[in-house]
């Protein structure tokens, strides 16, 4: 399970991949803000960009993994391949 803060941002605006074991979340952030008074006029608008990769320390299944953003949290959930899942097995001792 992987979260993210990334308040302000919508699902449209965001962009999760994975490659083996690699996550990399990037999105683009626009900020608009109009303010017409009687005497003026004022027009701002922002924009910024950001990505973000995590190095996992096992390969996951990607056609399993899953993602959402609720109230500014990103929560992606991944679970391990089963080839990464750790195998037990014991050795005789002789």
């Amino acid at each position: 399970m992987l979260k993210a803060e990334i308040p302000g941002l919508k699902k449209e605006d965001i962009e999760v991949e994975v490659e083996d074991d690699v996550f990399t979340i990037s999105g683009k952030r626009v900020k608009e803000e109009k303010v017409e008074k009687h005497d003026y006029y004022r027009y701002e608008r922002s924009t910024g960009e950001f990505t973000r990769s995590v190095a996992l320390p096992v390969e996951v299944d990607t056609e399993r993994t899953t993602a959402k953003i609720e109230n500014g949290i990103l929560e992606v959930e991944a679970p391990r391949k089963e080839e990464a899942k750790r195998k037990v097995r014991k050795i005789p001792v002789s």
